[in-house]
């Protein structure tokens, strides 16, 4: 009887895990490009995007 309990257990902790791990990744899908590119302005009112990826920047036209 105790054996099936523990089975049960695991099986659901397993499940819990799986579905916030979905969860969270949708999230983070969604919001790529609020993750990835952030936009900085200098004194000069010139902007740049940095790409927190790659560590590049380029300058916004």
């Amino acid at each position: 009887m105790i054996l099936t309990y523990s089975k049960i257990y695991k099986s659901r902790l397993l499940l819990i895990n799986l579905i916030i791990l979905i969860s969270l990744g949708f999230v983070i899908f969604k919001n790529i490009d609020e993750i990835r590119f952030v936009k900085i302005v200098n004194e000069q009112g010139e902007a740049f995007i940095l790409d927190r990826f790659t560590s590049k920047i380029k300058m916004v036209n």
